[in-house]
């Protein structure tokens, strides 16, 4: 059996102090050791818990400012592409109306036609448009036009006017304006439309549009076209 060792009776009063040293402690002693150990704890989360979740933030903030940078610059590059299409549009535009202004072939069937009506809307009483041979020229060919038309200066006037505003491009070289029976005038105009591409033939030299059906005989023997 064996028994208990048992210490000095000097060690065991020093234990046995110290015992009671930490219970006798004062109370401003005891708000240190209590700020302290506090003070130790916040450290020690600091260190091991909220500069971890720190770091964390601050990297995640650093993704969202280099995703807002990266938004931006998509954004810009969307409005350029938005301006570029907005671009291209008008382009395509101006290229439409070029086409239709310098056709690559004469359509003299259109042109006619379209020259007829002009007349129509100008109150012409007459026209007749004698086509020529398409002259080629650097890039281009010139389609010649002798056009004679009567009615009175107004008309004749508007008339003029109106083929600076035809979606096809005629040129106007020439105007001889003479009186049949006033107030009736008759006008010979020289002009010329005008094509791109190969230098297509025209099917008839001399062509001409007469007015409709059911016209009367305006002054001089020129026929006109009903209603006027």
């Amino acid at each position: 059996m064996r028994l208990p060792l048992q210490l000095p009776r000097r060690q065991r009063l020093q234990g046995s102090k110290g015992r009671m040293n930490l219970k006798n402690l004062t109370f401003k002693q005891r708000i240190i050791l209590v700020v302290g150990v506090t003070l130790l704890v916040v450290v020690l989360f600091g260190v091991f818990v909220l500069r971890p979740k720190i770091n964390q933030v601050g990297q995640l903030r650093a993704q969202q400012r280099e995703g807002g940078k990266k938004l931006e610059a998509a954004k810009l590059n969307l409005a350029r592409l938005q301006a570029i299409k907005a671009e291209a549009m008008e382009i395509e535009k101006e290229r439409l109306k070029l086409n239709q202004r310098f056709p690559e072939d004469p359509d003299l069937p259109s042109l006619l036609i379209t020259l007829q009506d002009t007349a129509n809307e100008a109150g012409i009483d007459f026209i007749s448009i004698s086509p020529g041979e398409l002259a080629p020229q650097e890039g281009y060919s010139e389609l010649s036009l002798g056009i004679s038309i009567s009615g009175t200066f107004f008309d004749v006037v508007d008339f003029l006017y109106r083929l600076e505003g035809l979606s096809r491009e005629v040129r106007v070289d020439s105007v001889d304006i003479g009186v049949s029976d006033y107030p009736e005038l008759s006008a010979s105009i020289s002009a010329k439309a005008f094509t791109v591409g190969g230098a297509s033939q025209v099917s008839q030299p001399a062509q001409s549009q007469p007015p409709a059906e059911g016209g009367g005989t305006g002054a001089g023997g020129a026929e006109t076209p009903p209603g006027t």
